[in-house]
Protein backbone atom coordinates (compact mmCIF):
# COMPACT_ATOMS: atom_id res chain seq x y z
CA UNK A 1 0.00 0.00 0.00
CA UNK A 2 2.86 2.43 0.76
CA UNK A 3 4.30 1.89 -2.71
CA UNK A 4 0.96 2.80 -4.24
CA UNK A 5 0.73 5.91 -2.08
CA UNK A 6 4.26 7.14 -2.77
CA UNK A 7 3.87 6.58 -6.48
CA UNK A 8 1.06 9.14 -6.50
CA UNK A 9 3.00 11.78 -4.53
CA UNK A 10 4.58 14.40 -6.78
CA UNK A 11 5.61 18.05 -6.84
CA UNK A 12 2.85 20.48 -7.64
CA UNK A 13 4.46 22.46 -10.47
CA UNK A 14 2.20 25.44 -9.81
CA UNK A 15 3.50 25.96 -6.27
CA UNK A 16 7.04 26.28 -4.98
CA UNK A 17 6.74 24.25 -1.79
CA UNK A 18 3.69 22.14 -2.43
CA UNK A 19 3.13 18.47 -3.07
CA UNK A 20 0.14 16.93 -4.75
CA UNK A 21 -1.23 13.63 -3.54
CA UNK A 22 -3.62 11.83 -5.80
CA UNK A 23 -5.18 8.47 -5.12
CA UNK A 24 -5.50 6.09 -8.02
CA UNK A 25 -9.01 4.58 -7.83
CA UNK A 26 -7.54 1.21 -8.84
CA UNK A 27 -5.43 1.04 -5.64
CA UNK A 28 -8.43 1.36 -3.33
CA UNK A 29 -6.70 4.17 -1.45
CA UNK A 30 -9.47 6.69 -2.03
CA UNK A 31 -11.98 5.00 0.27
CA UNK A 32 -9.35 4.37 2.94
CA UNK A 33 -7.86 7.87 2.83
CA UNK A 34 -11.08 9.91 2.79
CA UNK A 35 -11.91 9.36 6.50
CA UNK A 36 -8.35 10.34 7.46
CA UNK A 37 -8.51 13.47 5.30
CA UNK A 38 -11.86 14.38 6.85
CA UNK A 39 -10.33 14.13 10.34
CA UNK A 40 -7.31 16.19 9.24
CA UNK A 41 -9.58 18.87 7.75
CA UNK A 42 -11.65 19.01 10.94
CA UNK A 43 -8.50 19.23 13.10
CA UNK A 44 -7.12 22.04 10.91
CA UNK A 45 -10.40 23.96 11.20
CA UNK A 46 -10.51 23.59 14.99
CA UNK A 47 -6.85 24.62 15.28
CA UNK A 48 -7.42 27.67 13.07
CA UNK A 49 -10.41 28.75 15.13
CA UNK A 50 -8.49 28.32 18.40
CA UNK A 51 -5.49 30.26 17.04
CA UNK A 52 -7.65 33.15 15.84
CA UNK A 53 -10.20 33.11 18.67
CA UNK A 54 -9.56 36.66 19.90
CA UNK A 55 -8.91 38.20 16.46
CA UNK A 56 -11.67 40.41 15.11
CA UNK A 57 -12.62 40.38 11.41
CA UNK A 58 -10.23 43.20 10.49
CA UNK A 59 -7.33 41.49 12.25
CA UNK A 60 -8.06 38.18 10.50
CA UNK A 61 -8.13 39.94 7.12
CA UNK A 62 -4.89 41.79 7.90
CA UNK A 63 -3.22 38.52 8.92
CA UNK A 64 -4.35 36.87 5.68
CA UNK A 65 -2.95 39.75 3.64
CA UNK A 66 0.39 39.57 5.45
CA UNK A 67 0.60 35.79 5.02
CA UNK A 68 -0.16 36.19 1.30
CA UNK A 69 2.79 38.61 1.10
CA UNK A 70 5.03 36.10 2.89
CA UNK A 71 3.91 33.41 0.45
CA UNK A 72 4.59 35.71 -2.51
CA UNK A 73 8.06 36.51 -1.14
CA UNK A 74 8.88 32.82 -0.83
CA UNK A 75 7.51 32.07 -4.30
CA UNK A 76 10.05 34.43 -5.86
CA UNK A 77 13.11 32.60 -4.53
CA UNK A 78 13.29 29.23 -2.86
CA UNK A 79 15.67 29.73 0.11
CA UNK A 80 16.22 25.98 0.41
CA UNK A 81 17.38 25.77 -3.20
CA UNK A 82 19.57 28.83 -2.73
CA UNK A 83 21.16 27.36 0.41
CA UNK A 84 21.95 24.12 -1.44
CA UNK A 85 23.47 25.90 -4.43
CA UNK A 86 27.25 25.76 -4.86
CA UNK A 87 29.23 28.88 -3.92
CA UNK A 88 29.01 31.66 -6.50
CA UNK A 89 32.80 32.20 -6.42
CA UNK A 90 33.42 29.11 -8.50
CA UNK A 91 35.81 27.71 -5.87
CA UNK A 92 35.34 24.12 -4.87
CA UNK A 93 34.85 23.26 -1.25
CA UNK A 94 35.81 20.07 0.54
CA UNK A 95 38.60 17.58 -0.09
CA UNK A 96 39.46 16.05 -3.45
Amino acid sequence: MLAALTSTLRRDRGRVRSWELTADPDTGLTSRVEPILDKMTQAASLTREAALADFDTDERQQLCRMLQRVKANLAVDDPLATAAAPPATGRRTGSR
